[in-house]
């Protein structure tokens, strides 16, 4: 043991000693050194970083144990470490402007185009109450007030009631004739009479027909639902024997025939003519049962409402 340790007397005086000197205090922190060594480190300087860190160790192994020759009563100004932040510039960040499509266009609105104005159609010089329309080809011919002239084409003419004679139509070598009370189309030759009575003055002069012939046509067009046909016969039936029995049951037929086509005055005058002429009949009744019901309206002359 006195080989390896000085006396115990010397040790002892040198431990008093040593008690006896104040720890220095020390300004320099670990954060401050922790902070300056990251700042380097971002910069790159790796050689700098371990220098510093060497000195500060040694600067702390100083202080320890050099203490007699430092002022205990004297403080260490604090190391300034510079700023992380004003040291390490921040960049700005990039901000995506939203994109704005301009909008497109409105499409161009057409005009819409004005339609050109058409001619209207001449005023023939025929009668009052006759109208003729030009649905397709040359306008007719006039040849009196009672009668035109008519080439290929569709012609629509209507004849009024109030009319007083019959109309006269010219096609090629034939002639139609139209009777008041008549609307007739016209096709190159071809005719479709719509109500009334209208016939081919050779078609007429060839076919004559005695009433009981005409009778028992009417009843086969009937039988068929051939109406309009039906109605021309029987107004031929009428007017070429006025006064035949079979004349007297055609009446009521007729008037049946326009009530179920809608001409109510039409029908009304078949009624009142057969009443006029067979007021003691035995259908007299019925007939004026049906007046009632088909109500008033205007005054007739013949098969003509006025």
């Amino acid at each position: 043991m006195t080989d390896r340790f000085p006396d115990n007397d010397a040790l002892a005086k040198l431990v008093a000693q040593a008690r006896s000197v104040p720890t220095p205090k020390v300004s320099v922190r670990a954060e401050d050194i922790r902070a300056a060594v990251k700042a380097e480190e971002r910069k790159g300087q790796w050689l700098r970083w371990g220098g510093g860190l060497a000195a500060a160790a040694a600067v702390l192994l100083a202080v320890s144990l050099v203490g007699d020759s430092t002022d205990p009563t004297t403080e260490t100004a604090p190391v300034t470490t510079p700023s992380v932040a004003a040291a390490t510039p921040v960049d700005k960040p990039h901000v995506v402007e939203p994109r704005v499509d301009e909008p497109s266009p409105a499409p161009a609105v057409e005009e819409p185009e004005t339609p050109a104005p058409t001619k209207p159609a001449p005023k023939l010089a025929v009668a009052d109450g006759i109208t003729i329309t030009t649905e397709s080809g040359e306008d007719p011919v006039v040849v009196s007030q009672w009668q035109i002239e008519v080439s290929a084409g569709v012609y629509r003419i209507a004849v009024e009631p109030t009319v007083t004679s019959t109309f006269h139509v010219k096609h090629r070598e034939r002639t139609l004739d139209v009777e008041p009370g008549t609307t007739v189309l016209f096709d190159d030759g071809r005719i479709e009479v719509e109500h009334g009575n209208a016939q081919w003055q050779d078609e007429a002069k060839a076919d004559k027909p005695d009433a009981s012939a005409l009778a028992a046509r009417a009843e086969s067009e009937m039988a068929g639902g051939n109406r309009a046909a039906a109605i021309r016969t029987l107004t031929r039936l009428v007017r070429m024997y006025p006064r035949a029995s079979e004349t007297r049951t055609g009446l009521v037929d007729l008037a049946r025939l326009r009530t179920a086509t809608g001409d109510r005055d039409h029908a009304r005058c078949a009624y009142e003519l057969a009443l006029q002429r067979w007021p003691n009949a035995s259908i007299a009744t019925d007939i004026r049962r049906a007046l009632d019901r088909l109500g008033e309206g205007p005054a007739c002359k013949g098969l003509r409402p006025k």
